[in-house]
């Protein structure tokens, strides 16, 4: 049986846009004004520090966080094209209680068709669930999923939408700044 390549999709900040909302509650709750992409753990810890980026995942990641985000710029139509070509399956840092919201916002944004799986990588790295699952691409904005990454047969791509070229130089991995960008790489 001839069996279609599979792809890695983050949830959080890379398909549903939470770091509008994480933005939204560092500046009311910190004060700080940061961009969106700079919402994911590794790059803001630095920034707001451990304890209050726990206290907003706690807020952001509940269902009526989750259920009120809207998608990333051109994510729903990536993962139609994206499904076109590969089995296509979410593999998510939520905490296993978190992840039945991300498929219900999946099901409310008609999309949750397209998703073979959603999986929490919690208690292991994504590089595990990947390689666990034949995933040959995985997709997330947040390097610390992606630099640790020793498979020569997983693919990592880092999408941070929004990121300007002279920021995009500063990241070690090769960033993309929108899904239009990934899906010239990822598909014919």
């Amino acid at each position: 049986m001839i069996t279609r390549a599979a792809v890695g999709i983050d949830y959080d900040g890379t398909i549903a846009d939470t770091n509008a909302q994480k933005k939204r509650w560092i500046h009311e709750h910190c004060g700080i004004d940061i961009e969106s992409y700079q919402c994911d753990r590794s790059s803001c810890v630095p920034i707001i520090g451990h304890s209050r980026y726990e206290d907003m995942a706690a807020a952001i990641y509940d269902r009526t966080w989750t259920l009120r985000s809207q998608p990333v710029a051109g994510a729903l139509a990536a993962l139609y094209e994206l499904n076109t070509h590969y089995d296509t399956f979410i593999i998510t840092a939520r905490l296993p209680n978190r992840v039945a919201f991300a498929r219900e916002w999946l099901e409310a944004h008609e999309c949750s068709g397209l998703i073979k799986d959603v999986l929490t990588s919690a208690g292991e790295d994504k590089e595990s669930v990947c390689l666990r699952l034949g995933i040959s691409v995985l997709i997330d904005d947040d390097p610390r999923h992606l630099l640790p990454i020793t498979s020569l047969s997983l693919r990592p791509l880092l999408l941070k939408v929004g990121l300007n070229s002279e920021q995009q130089a500063e990241i070690t991995l090769p960033a993309y700044r929108s899904w239009q960008e990934v899906l010239e790489v990822l598909t014919p």
